[in-house]
């Protein structure tokens, strides 16, 4: 492993050299693995010993009795590293036996002429820090990554993720993981969302940011043009979000499919979203503290995000934690939907 790949390594914390590169990096024999059996583009595996060279790019007899593998399997460079090395490369604490550098995927939204990402065309192959290639494409404004690409107009019927300014990476990772746990194949996100592509929130989604295709963009303009391609439709595609006046989550009726909106960590769901929501949800604490159960009268604020349970008359129910962190809340929020199928 050479300096110039240790700077590149770490200089992919940073998001512009992310985008610079086209680069993103991932740690850990299962994450790496994951992503070598998906449809992203593995550019490099360093690792440190011999077993997870075998498992995933097995030497020939020849190679394996002249010890002189190093090198190239299923199209993907390999480097066997020291130790010592793979430590200064990694950003964790403990640092794994393998890391990968890993192409960002192109994607894009494109239903209704909007695309959150470059456009249709063919970027050509730019180069990073340490010379490696990089190649990215789309075909026809359908844009692939994983879970290939999509139009609109395929949300109909499927439950989708909608972030709106989530910034916490810890946070992101977890939802894309409990997408991936709930079936939900697609997320979309406000650019002021934490970027899926951080080394923090893919270590956080566990292998799960293979398989859960995460969209960036203005999130007010993909909600409007998934529920505008539906139109003829009897029903647009419904738009949930929780809030405290909300109906309760388990008592009101949900449907199959629809974009479920969490929000910031601070401040919920923003003003411009809410307007785009159709179905106002609550998740209760427990115990109520009155009788009364369903639709809650109370602030008009939009605490999506953390479904704030501040509790008084105005509510019904106890006082107790100020909120619900953004991922329990989603964990909730999609166990609820699914469980109704």
């Amino acid at each position: 492993m050479t300096k110039a790949e240790i700077q590149l390594i770490r200089s992919l914390e940073d998001k512009r050299a992310r985008e610079e590169t086209g680069l993103f990096v991932a740690e850990g024999e299962k994450l790496v693995g994951e992503l070598l059996a998906s449809n992203f583009r593995v550019r490099k595996v360093f690792f440190t010993g011999d077993n997870f060279s075998e498992k995933y790019f097995p030497a020939t007899p020849s190679e394996r009795s002249s010890g002189a593998y190093f090198g190239r399997a299923s199209g993907v460079e390999t480097e066997r590293v020291a130790a010592k090395d793979m430590e200064r490369a990694s950003r964790l604490k403990t640092p794994t036996d393998c890391l990968a550098l890993v192409e960002v995927p192109r994607r894009g939204f494109v239903s209704g002429g909007f695309e959150s990402v470059g456009g249709a065309g063919r970027l050509e192959s730019v180069r990073g820090a340490a010379g490696i290639g990089v190649g990215l494409e789309s075909a026809g404004g359908r844009f692939d990554g994983a879970g290939g690409g999509f139009d609109a107009a395929e949300l109909k019927g499927r439950l989708t993720l909608a972030l709106d300014g989530v910034q916490n990476p810890g946070n992101v990772g977890t939802i894309i993981r409990l997408a991936d746990w709930f079936g939900i194949e697609t997320i979309l996100c406000s650019d002021d969302s934490a970027d899926c592509f951080a080394p923090k929130v893919v270590q956080a989604t566990m292998g799960a940011i293979a398989r859960v295709a995460v969209h960036y963009g203005d999130l007010g303009a993909m909600i409007g043009t998934a529920t505008r391609t539906v139109v003829s439709e009897a029903r647009d595609i419904p738009v949930f979000g929780t809030f405290l006046e909300g109906e309760n989550i388990y008592e009101t009726t949900l449907s199959p499919g629809g974009i479920v909106v969490l929000g910031s960590e601070s401040r919920g769901i923003s003003r411009e979203i809410e307007k785009l929501v159709t179905r106002k949800l609550f998740i209760p604490p427990y115990p109520a503290c009155g009788a009364e159960t369903g639709s809650k009268a109370g602030t008009n604020r939009a605490e999506a995000g953390e479904n704030r349970s501040v509790t008084n008359a105005a509510t019904g129910y106890k006082t107790g934690s100020e909120s619900l962190n953004v991922a329990v809340a989603a964990a909730i929020v999609c166990s609820e939907f699914r469980r109704r199928i």
